[in-house]
């Protein structure tokens, strides 16, 4: 028997994203809840602007333009969105965050954002980014991969040869998506973190055996948190690899057990035992973590309080995506360039068809209504 689930929402749109209005021949059906809209994009509805979050800019429907310049000069006109071919391309968003975790024995927290706890998506939000990729440092292994002596999760090494190996095979699905120059970020975990190093090694590879893809490899930065065997992991040279190495490490983190540490001293070590195989949270330590040598730190105050575990690190000082801010004037000179653009293509095609100069806005220009020439001001520009 086939049971049809229960629709909560139908849109239609014409080509350049703008919501076509309801009629009896094209019903529409909205979710008030909603946000994820045209071309799968959140809608920004702040004072009833409605516009698109396309991840670096926003994204007006109602004139087919980003409200900010394209830094990469794709186009003739650093408005443009979708190259002005929306039926057959969407727009490179870029800021691709990747989340690389560490170990872990359940299954469904490998390479998957269960394992982060709810810490990838105050990230994402710190950060405005919701374009992610979610990667497992632990191999898929679990404990089995702590006792085999061939090809062990514990060695750096193989950590880093499994990440260079997956990072390799990504590379073509991961450039496909971002634009020339547009940024992508690391935030890697515990075993994690030797697994990231191989993975940026494997993708740098790709891009040099396939050279027309350089332009489009940024590495913004990575954050490596509760870096295992940190001593093995010294920042690469940000002169070499282009890209910033930052670290955040628990205070309580990296040495024996704070349980098992009091415990001794009160004289309980079968409690303390007890009590640290049954803590997973924040006080949680596992030897070998520290400092990424010659890296930059993160930590903030609160930090120190902090175990091994990724929900309870803080989060608020990770570097942010560079995002344009608006104002009044900003929307006002964004509209008078778009004018200047649509004036210009209008006396093109009007040269081209003979016909006599107009301003674009379907009036006589001011040097046929007063003989001479006055700067033009477009109107209702905000």
């Amino acid at each position: 028997t086939h049971y049809p689930g229960r629709i909560k929402d139908i849109n239609h749109y014409y080509p350049f994203g703008l919501a076509i209005k309801f009629t009896e021949h094209l019903p529409t059906m909205v979710d008030p809840e909603s946000n994820y809209l045209y071309q799968s994009n959140k809608q920004d509805k702040t004072n009833r602007l409605y516009v698109d979050d396309f991840g670096s800019r926003q994204y007006d429907p109602q004139l087919g333009r980003h409200l900010s310049l394209d830094m990469e000069n794709q186009f003739c006109s650093g408005y443009t969105g979708m190259g002005n071919n929306p039926a057959s391309g969407v727009d490179c968003d870029g800021n691709l965050v990747i989340f690389i975790n560490g170990f872990t024995n359940d299954k469904s927290e490998m390479g998957k954002s269960k394992y982060w706890s709810g810490w990838d998506k105050n990230v994402m939000n710190r950060i405005h980014d919701h374009h992610v990729l979610y990667r497992d440092g632990s191999m898929g292994q679990g404990y089995a991969g702590l006792l085999t002596k061939q090809n062990s999760s514990i060695s750096t090494e193989n950590r880093k040869k499994a990440g260079a190996n997956q990072g390799y095979k990504d590379a073509a699905t991961i450039l496909a998506k971002v634009g020339p120059g547009e940024p992508i970020e690391f935030i890697s975990h515990s075993m994690g973190v030797a697994y990231e190093r191989g993975y940026i090694e494997g993708l740098s590879k790709y891009v040099k055996d396939f050279p027309q893809y350089a332009s489009k490899l940024n590495i913004k930065y990575a954050v490596e948190c509760s870096p295992f065997r940190a001593s093995d992991l010294p920042a690469p040279d940000k002169e070499k690899v282009g890209y910033m190495t930052f670290y955040k490490v628990g205070g309580l983190d990296g040495g024996v057990s704070t349980f098992l540490a009091a415990a001794f001293l009160i004289g309980s070590p079968v409690a303390a035992v007890a009590a640290a195989v049954a803590s997973e949270g924040a006080i949680r330590s596992v030897p070998t973590v520290g400092p990424i040598p010659n890296g930059i730190s993160l930590n903030v105050s609160r930090d120190l309080l902090v175990g091994h575990d990724i929900s309870s690190l803080s989060f608020d000082n990770i570097p942010e995506v560079d995002r344009p801010s608006y104002s009044f004037l900003d929307f006002g000179l964004f509209f008078e360039e778009e004018l200047r653009i649509i004036q210009e293509e209008s006396e093109l095609n009007n040269q081209d068809r003979g016909e006599p100069r107009s301003n674009g806005l379907d009036e006589p220009s001011d040097d046929d209504r007063h003989g001479h020439s006055v700067p033009e001001t477009p109107r209702n520009a905000l």
